[in-house]
């Protein structure tokens, strides 16, 4: 596909699915095989690519979808109360509005989102709002783009909560850590003026990791600075399930995991010079490390 899509709308409603993986792992929405070589296109001497279409109104609703993996028994099933979407012209935010629910645990989110055509623009204003409830996770983004796609001006905040992960246990499986509640903030603000700021502060039970970091624009490269701090992470017991599943966990399951219990900074800067994209001076600790053996 290629040129200027432009959808003015797009309706579907009542649509029943359902997929499946084997105990081989087959699935069984594949449709091709995806090492099979693709046929050449024709050179017309266009632009090649595709570009992000306009669909100004959007809306999906009534969908069920029944997921099933006959090897570890695990059955997820997902349904669409409605999906709406209004998006003016493409060089406005897109309205979100989308309910439903997986595994019967409510997902709702709302706001409004800048798309990539709009970071093409030469001079930004763009709002950001947007509220997520997503298996017991609740997320608030809250901030704005403004300036130029070039040199944004740049002030953002991110808020994440979950009192409980059960819900996501229930259709990740153990590769959701055991943990009683999890917390995430950001905060992102810089401009063309003053370095980038990002602080991060996320917890997960007793876990805790706390980073502040600036990224300054430096010729010949960008330079990231900083510090990253890491403590109480238990891993041997967040992901006991997931190690204990492992074949080559089990004849060490009941060996102890290596802990530290002091402060093991790393002074020397991350070496991000490989790259060719930025330089790195982050200064690294961690405190209280269980990890298996």
């Amino acid at each position: 596909l290629r040129g200027d899509i432009q959808i003015p709308r797009f309706h579907v409603t009542g649509v029943d699915a359902s997929l499946e993986t084997d105990a081989d792992g087959q699935s069984s929405w594949v449709l091709a095989d995806p090492d099979a070589p693709h046929p050449a296109s024709e050179d017309t001497g266009a632009p090649t690519g595709l570009k992000l279409p306009w669909v100004g109104d959007l809306s999906i609703s009534d969908v069920e979808i029944v997921y099933l993996d006959a090897g570890s028994g695990q059955k997820v099933t997902a349904t669409l109360d409605r999906a709406n979407t209004q998006w003016d012209e493409p060089t406005t935010p897109l309205v979100i509005d989308i309910a439903g629910q997986v595994n019967e645990h409510p997902v709702t989110v709302d706001g409004k989102l800048a798309l990539p055509t709009v970071l093409e623009m030469d001079e930004l204003d763009l709002p950001v709002e947007l509220n997520a409830s997503v298996l017991g996770l609740e997320t608030e983004a809250r901030g704005s783009i403004k300036g130029s796609a070039r040199a944004p001006a740049v002030d953002l905040s991110l808020v994440a909560k979950a009192a409980s992960l059960k819900p996501m246990r229930e259709v990740f499986g153990d590769v959701v850590p055991e943990v009683k509640s999890v917390e995430l903030t950001m905060e992102l603000q810089g401009d063309q003026d003053q370095p980038v700021s990002a602080k991060f502060n996320a917890s997960a039970g007793k876990a805790r990791l706390n980073a502040d970091l600036k990224l300054q624009r430096e010729p010949p490269r960008p330079k990231l600075t900083g510090s990253v701090a890491i403590n109480d992470v238990d891993v041997a017991r967040m992901w006991a399930p997931l190690l204990a599943n492992e074949p080559d966990k089990q004849a060490s399951k009941k060996t102890p995991g290596k802990s530290t219990s002091a402060p093991a900074p790393f002074d020397q800067p991350i070496d991000l010079a490989w790259s060719g994209i930025l330089d790195a001076d982050i200064v690294v600790s961690k405190e209280r490390i269980n990890l298996p053996q």
